[in-house]
């Protein structure tokens, strides 16, 4: 062995890169410890030929063709990245290969070529071969992978977050967000029925719409009522309130769930006032677009409820049932337009108040009676008044007044005398009980009026 030789085997020994010789005739010659631990292999691949060590996995062709074609072609230096596999680990190697020569063979053979110009003969090759240095690429490819990976979980987290973006937005203007984001986020937000749960309720409704809906153009109506129903939409959100669901121009919205707040039914309360104070507006509005003098009567209720998924496997909804939603309807079909009527149940929770007015009224469906507050404040916030002063009707104009039982008219009717009169009440000379809802020809025109007093109406429409 050459002192060239010696040298080179003692560099290559303590290398950290991997390092293996082979013959020209495809025997391995040298394996430094660095290649031994890359490839899996030990001394006793020295002196055995490269075939015989390395052939046999399929996994491994690249690796093998890389050697066989450095050997093959020793005029080129071999370079590439293949895949290696050891112990069912598979490695990511960096593999380059250079043609070795011993010195004199070396100047031998570019002598020959030199003076023949021919390719070296096998004995010109016989102490020639290959060195092939090999560098373990798989952490840095790991580390690569990883950096990929979470480039594509960050890509595919902003394309979650968008797509559940437009999820909570599209059906939240069918839910509300409290809803969606509990149908969203819990494992059984699907699931059909419900759960027992304290709340305070709100039913709002537009006084005299159905009329309205029969002589304005489908058009108007609906931009009327999209934009009243916009700004209540912001006042109970406000107020942490869920909206379980508009019917028609009438809100269904509750207080206490799913979002938790310290007093539901206070914020019930201030939200109702709110929605009464903001009807000013709404109907400024109006005006401006030549649309019709809007008025919402509002019933507040606070009792146990079931909350929870209502339907079939194929098509539900969320929904709030009980005999307290009932009850909150009832007190709201008591209401006239600018008031809001809250249940005792309800104004036992608030902190402080005043009302106009309590009464006893007796709901159907309730086997006791119970006390309904018209309610004037809450804490500072007042709730709007919009009355008008009487006048005497000169002279009384006679009327037929047919009572009303639920939404059904009575066929017997009783005649009587308006005395006094403005654009939204008017006095009569007959009693009835409270909240008594009526209906009568006036000038022409069908009215509807309740009984605000015993003798005195508040007009619903004209």
């Amino acid at each position: 062995m050459s002192d060239e030789r010696k040298i080179y085997e003692r560099i290559v020994k303590d290398m950290a890169e991997g390092v293996i010789t082979i013959s020209a005739d495809g025997m391995t010659t040298l394996v430094n410890e660095a290649c031994k631990r890359i490839l899996g292999v030990d001394d006793s691949v020295i002196g055995v030929s490269f075939a015989q060590s390395f052939f046999g996995r399929e996994e491994n062709d690249d690796f093998n063709q890389t050697i066989l074609n450095a050997i093959y072609d020793h005029t080129t230096t071999q370079s590439s990245i293949v895949d290696y596999v050891v112990d069912e680990q598979k490695k990511k190697l960096y593999v380059t290969t250079s043609y070795l020569k011993d010195t004199e063979s070396a100047a031998d053979v570019m002598v020959s070529r030199k003076k023949d110009d021919q390719k070296s003969t096998s004995s010109d090759l016989e102490n020639n071969g290959v060195v092939v240095v090999i560098n373990d690429l798989s952490e840095l490819y790991e580390l690569k992978d990883a950096v990929k990976a979470m480039e594509q979980i960050k890509a595919l987290n902003e394309q979650l977050k968008l797509r559940n973006e437009l999820i909570s937005e599209t059906f939240g203007r069918y839910l509300s967000d409290e809803i969606v984001e509990k149908l969203l986020s819990s494992p059984d937000g699907r699931r059909l029925g419900g759960d027992k749960q304290e709340v305070t309720i709100i039913m709002s409704d537009i006084r005299g719409f159905t009329a309205m809906s029969e002589i304005m153009p489908p058009v108007e109506l609906m931009t009327m009522l999209n934009h009243y129903l916009a700004v209540m939409t912001e006042i109970i959100q406000k107020y942490k309130g869920t909206i379980i669901e508009f019917i028609g121009d009438a809100i269904f919205a509750i207080f206490g769930a799913p979002i938790e707040c310290e007093n539901g039914a206070e914020n019930a309360v201030r939200c109702a006032v709110e929605m009464q104070n903001a009807m000013e507006a709404v109907n400024q509005y109006n005006e401006e677009q030549e649309y019709p003098h809007l008025e919402m009567g509002i019933g507040v209720n606070t009792g146990e409820v079931i909350l929870g998924n209502i339907g079939s496997e194929k098509r539900a909804k969320y929904g709030v049932v009980g005999q307290n939603v009932n009850l909150a309807g009832r007190i709201e079909g008591y209401t006239v337009g600018g008031q809001v009527l809250a249940s005792e149940s309800t104004t036992r929770q608030i902190g402080s108040f005043e009302y106009r007015s309590v009464h006893e009224i007796y709901p159907k469906g309730i086997k006791i009676p119970i006390n309904v507050y018209d309610i004037a404040s809450v804490g500072e916030l007042m709730c709007r008044t919009d009355t008008d002063e009487l006048a005497a009707a000169e002279p009384p104009v006679e009327i037929e007044v047919h009572v009303f039982d639920g939404k059904y008219a009575r066929e017997e009717s009783t005649m009587c005398h308006i005395v006094e009169k403005s654009k939204k009440r008017m006095r009569l000379d007959i009693q009835m009980e409270l909240y008594t809802n009526i209906k009568f020809q006036y000038e022409g025109t069908e009215v509807m009026g309740k009984f605000i007093e015993n003798d005195l109406i508040q007009i619903v429409t004209v």
